[in-house]
């Protein structure tokens, strides 16, 4: 990167734990809403001998090089993908309610459970579900769907061979490109939150789901700049309960323990 200021400009905001987009984001808005440089080719920056050292400040690991054979097993598992680039603007651009994202915690050390979670694009409200096996993340995500007041209007996944089964949802579904698991931050950013509360070292059949519903919760009345330091369960309360009235509360799907979502 030949262009110094910019160089210098990418460092001090990593430095600051700024994620690529958030320094992309903030150029333009910088430079009169006039694009500088993409968060991609942050990323291929960071990647490189020149900007490696600034890897560790990523809350994220390095994105991992696609293998062929890798990519050809999760062609094989995951049928009829359509992948992001087709989704459509309004989705892309946050413009509506409804539209979601979703992942799991992955493979937690010492247990097999793990927790599936979604976020409202809009209104970056979370939802988590305590499940028995990454197998069963759909089955994480149809739980969680059922506790929402109105129509999911997408999903947006990754590639993961627990989400071949994603047309049981009955939801317009989207598929990151290939190890760009990035492509869906929102939810990364979600999950890496609840890491704070519960972080990989932590055998997770230690938590209830009452006491991950108290986690979330705690994220959800977090402000966000984004939504003008206004909280997700502000913003997400605010729509959802103006097209629903019956919905003062989430049950949770498990123990019937009413989860503080509304109120």
């Amino acid at each position: 990167m030949t262009n110094f200021w910019l160089r210098d400009y990418i460092e001090e905001k990593m430095k600051l734990d700024w994620s690529p987009e958030q320094i992309a984001g903030r150029l333009k808005v910088e430079n009169n809403n006039q694009s500088v440089i993409g968060s991609k080719s942050i990323y291929k920056y960071l990647y490189t001998v020149y900007g490696q050292h600034l890897c560790k400040y990523l809350k994220y690991r390095r994105i991992r090089k696609k293998k062929k054979n890798q990519a050809k097993s999760i062609k094989e598992i995951i049928k009829n993908r359509i992948f992001i680039d087709q989704r459509p603007k309004i989705i892309n651009q946050r413009l509506r309610y409804g539209d979601f994202e979703g992942d799991t915690l992955g493979f937690p050390k010492r247990t097999k459970e793990t927790i599936a979670a979604l976020i409202e694009r809009k209104s970056r409200y979370i939802l988590a579900k305590k499940i028995e096996q990454l197998k069963y993340a759909i089955e994480g995500f149809k739980s969680l769907f059922n506790l929402l007041p109105v129509s999911v209007l997408s999903l947006t996944l990754d590639n993961g061979p627990e989400n071949a089964r994603y047309p049981e949802l009955n939801v317009d579904t989207y598929f990151c490109n290939p190890y760009s698991a990035w492509e869906k931050g929102s939810v990364e950013n979600a999950l890496g939150l609840i890491r704070e509360y519960i972080p990989k070292k932590k055998n997770l059949a230690g938590y209830s789901q009452e006491q991950i519903d108290a986690i979330v919760d705690i994220i959800n009345n977090t402000p966000r700049k984004c939504l003008g330091f206004r909280t997700p369960k502000e913003v997400f309360k605010e729509e959802y309960l103006s097209k629903s009235t019956n919905f003062l509360t989430l049950k949770c799907c498990t123990s019937g323990y009413n989860a503080p979502i509304f109120l």
